[in-house]
């Protein structure tokens, strides 16, 4: 038997023994000395008017002196049967109290752990997420969402207002809310490198993690060379 169970059985024992003893409140009542002037007995009584002795503690090989006795009798009277009814309900109390800040927390672990695997992706059979960094990476989610909220109402906005947009609006819009960044490239990115056929110097229109989390490994969406960029300035004149 554990602890935890050992000490529900006592609860239990004591409850029993309680409602069957004389009700409290309980007190000492004096003591008998002999005529050498020791204590021989020391009473406890029923507190309530009319009570009467119900109890008494005595001095003999363990207990040695008067204080002793004298004690025994006050802790007796204390221990009183309201005294533990109160004390086992407040435990109770406790325990209840316990019981839900501790379901509390498994609540709260699952809302952490189910947060971070939308923050970070699924989990690792083997490795399981820590919460340390948490806070920070739903900051980023937070930010990018910001930005693009920031993108869309940008893009209504003007929409509204009876503007319209070509292919390089819409993409200079989404550098300017950190959807996309520009890369100058002097040379090709790999074998799928779309820059080729415009010829180098060119500036690449990626993604950034907001819209892709592989971004650093993404195809440019858009290549312009310095003649086509030329191009694209007179045009906005």
């Amino acid at each position: 038997m554990n602890s935890q169970n050992a000490a529900q059985k006592l609860a239990v024992e004591l409850t029993a023994l309680a409602k069957a003893a004389t009700p409290g409140p309980w007190t000492i009542d004096g003591d008998y000395i002999n005529e050498y002037g020791h204590v021989l007995h020391s009473y406890i009584t029923n507190g309530r008017k009319g009570g009467g002795r119900i109890a008494s503690t005595f001095v003999n090989c363990l207990v040695k002196t008067n204080e002793q006795c004298r004690a025994n009798a006050a802790f007796i009277a204390k221990a009183n049967p309201a005294a533990i009814l109160a004390l086992i309900a407040e435990n109770e109390r406790l325990s209840a109290e316990e019981q839900e800040a501790a379901d509390l927390c498994d609540r709260l672990s699952g809302l952490l752990r189910s947060t971070a695997i939308e923050v970070r992706g699924p989990e690792d059979p083997l490795k399981r997420h820590g919460f340390h960094d948490l806070p920070s990476r739903v900051k980023v989610v937070v930010a990018g969402r910001d930005q693009l909220k920031a993108f869309a109402a940008e893009m209504i906005s003007a929409s509204f207002e009876g503007g319209s947009f070509d292919g390089g609006d819409i993409q200079d819009i989404a550098v300017k809310h950190g959807l996309l960044r520009i890369e100058r490239r002097e040379d090709e990115c790999g074998e799928g490198c779309a820059c080729r056929e415009y010829g180098f110097p060119a500036e690449c229109y990626r993604k950034t993690p907001i819209l892709d989390t592989n971004a650093e490994n993404s195809a440019p969406l858009f290549t312009i060379n310095d003649n086509v960029a030329q191009d694209r300035e007179e045009k906005n004149v």
